[in-house]
């Protein structure tokens, strides 16, 4: 039986009110309710996020979207998601795949991408003549095949048919709606501070009158993809990889070599003269579930004797970059955090300026020094020492006189 770990207050708006622990636990518990809740539409936007492209030397932006269910069905998801999780672990503890699917998981002692990372260039290391091939799967939650999916959550469950509670949530997650959240705002005339004011985001008339009743509502009948943003996802995905992580898995251990997959990033690490064979299998599995990999994102670095990869050449998994001595952050990984401590910075001085007050350098300080317990620096560090790497602290080593300065002037 889950644990109630499973609730979570949640304080954003969206259609319907927030819900107490008393009345989700109500809810969730009766499986007859879960079968029979409307679920709401997912409100979506797009989040752009700044990426540096080392090939081309610049700075781009990546549009990614991003969807967010209902208060309700956020807490029916996240009770299936322990109901499910439990059996999931079971399967892989079973299978002898508990150290293969990383992401999305909880590691008993926790563990992080530091202390995966590292656990794949420890094994890069000991083997030394080897090759690391590292695969991104494209579009991997909108990719995901219905039936499939629904084969893999049934088998999970044993049983031969859905039951009519976990059938209402696959439903939900497959044919599920969306509504642009922009365009309610612009619609409704909503500012940040006027939504706060209420407890959702527009009333049950205008939902059907001006929300449903004007088309706003897109509902996914592709067949396949699943949205990313409710607490269920991330673990429908790994289930829905189950069979191909067993098979994969069993192919590159008889190599003598080591697989993971992250989500939809898959490291091989194997002999030179099995490699080819083993990545004709790996697409022959995704093919199967309906999936590709990104020729883009593929690589393929070779380490000889002495352990170090050849041609100058760096792995780079989980945000780090390995080239067989020593392991860094992402270049990309540092301007970036460089780029947001300058922007935020100068947007604090221009407040300050306007409301005639000095810049609260204390904020900053937390924000992007060592002087903060969880930002980027901070990260930085824990990843030296966990890693025993001093290259790593000294790609940050002059944040603080970068943060002084700016902050000064």
């Amino acid at each position: 039986m889950p644990t109630d770990d499973w609730f979570r207050p949640r304080g954003y708006r969206h259609f319907d009110d927030p819900l107490s622990r008393a009345d989700a636990t109500q809810l969730v518990t009766d499986p007859s309710r879960v079968a029979r809740h409307s679920f709401w539409p997912f409100l979506s936007y797009t989040r752009v996020e700044r990426r540096y492209d080392r090939d081309a030397q610049e700075w781009r932006a990546k549009a990614r979207p991003v969807a967010y269910a209902a208060h309700a069905d956020s807490a029916i998801y996240a009770y299936y998601a322990r109901q499910l999780s439990a059996l999931y672990e079971a399967g892989l503890a079973k299978a002898g795949l508990s150290d293969v699917a990383i992401a999305y998981r909880r590691f008993t002692p926790s563990k992080s991408n530091i202390d995966f990372a590292l656990e794949a260039f420890n094994f890069i290391r000991e083997k030394k003549n080897c090759s690391v091939l590292c695969v991104d799967v494209s579009k991997f939650f909108d990719s995901i095949d219905h039936q499939a999916l629904k084969r893999q959550w049934r088998a999970l469950l044993r049983e031969e048919r859905l039951p009519a509670d976990h059938y209402a949530v696959y439903r939900s997650l497959t044919r599920f709606a969306t509504v642009n959240r922009d365009r309610v705002r612009r619609d409704f005339n909503l500012s940040k501070v006027s939504e706060r004011r209420r407890s959702r985001l527009v009333d049950a008339k205008d939902f059907r009158d001006r929300v449903r009743g004007r088309g706003l509502i897109e509902r996914n009948a592709k067949g396949k993809g699943i949205p990313q943003g409710s607490p269920l996802s991330a673990l429908l995905a790994n289930i829905y990889m189950l069979d191909f992580d067993a098979e994969l898995n069993a192919m590159v251990a008889n190599c003598g070599g080591l697989y993971r997959r992250y989500s939809d990033d898959i490291l091989i690490v194997a002999p030179d003269d099995c490699v080819a064979r083993l990545e004709s299998e790996m697409m022959r599995l995704l093919a199967d579930l309906g999936l590709s990999s990104n020729p883009k994102k593929r690589e393929l670095v070779r380490f000889g004797v002495d352990g170090h990869a050849t041609n100058s050449q760096r792995v780079q998994y989980l945000g780090f970059l390995f080239d067989g001595r020593h392991t860094h952050i992402r270049d990309s990984s540092v301007s970036r955090f460089f780029q947001q401590m300058r922007r935020n910075v100068n947007r604090a001085r221009l407040v300050a300026g306007r409301n005639r007050r000095r810049v609260s350098r204390k904020m900053l300080f937390e924000r992007f020094s060592h002087l903060g317990s969880r930002n980027f620096i901070s990260y930085a560090y824990r990843a030296e020492r966990v890693m025993n790497e001093p290259a790593i602290r000294r790609q940050v080593r002059n944040h603080w006189s970068r943060v002084v300065r700016l902050t000064r002037r």
